[in-house]
């Protein structure tokens, strides 16, 4: 297919939107996707040059993850049906679905899946609750990988990234979920301490409630100036009042819109709220959930949006997640992962900033900005003794080094797999976007 076709179908990113291919592949099933990594990996092993990219819903704000200049861009599109098998609990779902599809298949049976927040991302990134992975190794090869059948590759494909092969299908644990209670907050930013504060104390809780979920988010918009949202979500349709009374009673709030809801609602609601067209850019890191130490990452932030302000359009929103200690336990209960990261990590923090700008010409100021702000919040935080080498890659910055942060017992266990299923080094030479576990010549 023509690259200019690409126009039709925009990236979330306009950095990547502007990035022009050589040529599109669509594959319809995951023998097309083996056919096309076959014919690459001859020409690789003939030393002709063919580099490529792979997409699955083109969200990524990392430049060339998913889509690459003069090189064959492969678009996973086309393969997004979502099957129910419920007497397993298993839905199988294809590597070019959004999620926003993936929750209204599943919740017309009663069930969900663990995903993405946002309806329009594609489940390309997925890896809790995965059971079985269909993949297509560099040889061509069309795999399963599971807890029985090539084990080491299914560890490191919960985890490790673009450096093993191409998904084509992921087998996820389904589970009954009915409509629960949730919705969005909205406050002055005159409120930045209180909210802070709460977040920290729901966020370290030693108690925390496994059937909560929240983001504080605190921001600037060039259109509606600062402001502060929380999201907040309980497994039941009925709110366990104590649980986010800080929220919802304690801090004055300007509106929300709490009510008895479904995932499939809020996913399309989050996604409202993330269009595609804008330029964008992501970078994070991980805290433990000092109140003072998230004062201090709040007002770092505060003093870059001066120097940000005049930008066209800009969106640019500081978040908190909390990651409290049973969920980082649930990874080695659902068959372990390779992210490096434990419940003797928790309750720790993941903080992210997300910009969205409009005009290349702010680029590098943006950039510089964001970058040099978080190694000040990275240095504030070590020296508090409050920071975790961990970082979420799928929210990363291209210069942050993700797989430091996994420890090099899983760095090399994942090159270890690497070299067992891409011995010639296809997937870390001939597909050179987002995060390699070699920065040279494979096997270095």
């Amino acid at each position: 297919m023509p690259a200019s076709e690409i126009s039709a179908n925009p990236y979330f990113a306009q950095q990547q939107s502007q990035v022009t291919p050589k040529c599109v592949i669509r594959p319809t099933n995951s023998q097309d996707v083996a056919t096309a990594v076959a014919v690459l990996s001859s020409l690789d092993s003939a030393n002709i040059s063919c580099s490529f990219a792979v997409r699955s819903g083109g969200h990524s704000t990392v430049i060339g993850a998913s889509n690459i200049q003069g090189g064959v861009t492969i678009d996973l599109g086309s393969i997004k049906k979502t099957s129910l098998d419920l007497r397993n609990s298993v839905a199988s779902v294809g590597a070019g679905a959004r999620w926003g599809s993936v929750y209204t298949t599943a919740e017309e049976a009663g069930h969900a899946v663990v995903g993405g927040r946002v309806s329009d991302v594609g489940v390309g990134g997925a890896i809790s609750g995965v059971r079985n992975f269909e993949v297509v190794l560099a040889d061509g090869a069309l795999v399963n990988a599971n807890s029985a059948e090539h084990e080491d590759l299914y560890l490191a494909l919960k985890g490790g990234s673009n450096n093993f092969g191409i998904i084509t299908r992921f087998d996820m644990m389904t589970f009954a979920l009915e409509d629960f209670w949730g919705g969005l907050v909205y406050y002055n930013i005159s409120q930045a301490a209180a909210l802070l504060s709460a977040f920290s104390s729901f966020a370290g809780d030693a108690d925390f409630d496994p059937r909560s979920a929240m983001i504080l988010s605190l921001g600037y918009s060039a259109q509606a100036g600062f402001f502060g949202v929380a999201s907040l979500f309980y497994e039941s349709n009925t709110l366990n009042s104590s649980v986010f009374q800080n929220f919802t009673t304690a801090i004055p709030s300007l509106q929300n819109g709490f009510g008895v809801t479904n995932l499939t609602t809020i996913a399309y609601e989050l996604g409202a709220n993330n269009p595609n067209g804008l330029r964008q850019g992501s970078i994070t890191t991980t805290i433990k959930p000092s109140v003072e130490l998230l004062n201090d990452v709040y007002e770092m932030w505060n003093a870059t949006v001066p120097r940000l302000a005049s930008i066209d359009n800009l969106l640019y929103t500081l978040e908190f997640q909390p990651l409290p200690t049973s969920m980082l336990a649930a990874g080695a209960i659902a068959g372990g992962n390779s992210l490096g990261i434990d419940a003797s990590d928790g309750p720790a923090v993941l903080v992210t900033l997300t910009t969205g700008w409009t005009g290349a010409s702010a680029d590098d100021e943006v950039l510089s900005t964001t970058r040099d702000l978080f190694q000040s919040i990275e240095a504030k935080a070590q020296a508090k003794k409050s920071w975790l080498l961990w970082k979420y890659l799928n929210y990363a910055d291209i210069t942050q080094d993700v797989f430091d942060g996994y420890g090099p017992v899983v760095v090399e266990r994942l090159r270890n797999t690497s070299r067992r299923v891409d011995p010639q080094g296809l997937f870390q030479r001939a597909e050179p976007g987002n995060f390699k576990l070699f920065q040279a010549d494979h096997g270095s």
